[in-house]
């Protein structure tokens, strides 16, 4: 099995299902506590990811990089 970070992906690239799934999750949180939570969580994970991602670029780090490689002083 391999996954990949769909973030880290083109558009273009990502799986035709990705959307719909998104789609999906935020209509079924309207009216699901849980669906709620899960969304607010991967909202918050991935604006932390996109800071991370924007302060490495911004200190010249390659993009393909991990972020956790990057030292933190």
């Amino acid at each position: 099995m391999h996954a990949d970070d769909v973030n880290g992906m083109k558009v273009e690239d990502r799986p035709k299902w990705f959307n719909q799934v998104l789609q999906r999750i935020e209509r079924v949180a309207q009216h699901d506590d849980a669906s709620k939570a899960f969304l607010a969580d991967a909202t918050e994970s991935l604006k932390a990811m996109q800071v991370a991602k924007d302060k490495t670029v911004a200190r010249g780090v390659a993009a393909s990089e991990p972020v956790s490689s990057v030292p933190t002083n």
